[in-house]
């Protein structure tokens, strides 16, 4: 690594005249504010982030869609939206008694009623924990389990979820080879 110095400062690779704000993860180089590209927590430098994420390697936006809806999916089960909408789904359908309503007291109703908002919350929480893996692009099967879980709590928004995340799962195998690779 080639460092050049000027007045105790650092100066970029690029730009000989520019102090250096950060080094590149991949190459070592050292980048002035506008050489530098944040990505997935780590510095890059122009040259190495074209090479690593453009072209046939650019990031979509699909897991950051999918993570995002399936985070809004597990906010919605754990505010106990989710619930309330497959109880009007359930009584749609017509099977009544998840919860007991004034004047019932069939005990199957209650504990039915007990379980679904005692297990909803749980779900929202691994929801929205998994989903984060989407948008972090970190771990493909975590964030399959995410959408899963998403299309289970709250299917309008779980299931496109599921579905992005599922189809980006060439983003997350390059995620883990280029990160692989740098160390």
């Amino acid at each position: 690594m080639v460092m050049v110095r000027r007045k105790n400062y650092y100066t970029c690779e690029y730009h000989r005249g520019v102090d250096a704000v950060g080094v590149c993860t991949r190459c070592d180089r050292l980048v002035c504010s506008t050489c530098y590209t944040k990505f997935r927590k780590r510095t890059y430098c122009k040259n190495c982030y074209e090479e690593l994420f453009t072209g046939e390697n650019k990031p979509s936006e699909k897991p950051t869609i999918g993570g995002i809806l399936g985070i809004i999916s597990g906010v919605t089960a754990v505010s106990f939206v989710g619930p309330i909408l497959f109880h009007f789904i359930f009584r749609a359908l017509g099977y009544d008694g998840l919860w007991a309503t004034s004047g019932s007291y069939d005990t199957n109703s209650i504990w039915y009623g007990s379980v679904i908002k005692g297990a909803w919350i749980p779900l929202g929480v691994f929801t929205i924990g998994f989903s984060k893996c989407a948008l972090d692009r970190s771990n493909y099967w975590m964030a399959v389990a995410g959408g899963v879980l998403a299309a289970v709590v709250m299917p309008p928004l779980g299931i496109p979820a599921l579905i992005l995340i599922a189809k980006s799962k060439k983003e997350f195998k390059n995620a883990d080879t280029y990160l692989s690779s740098l160390h």
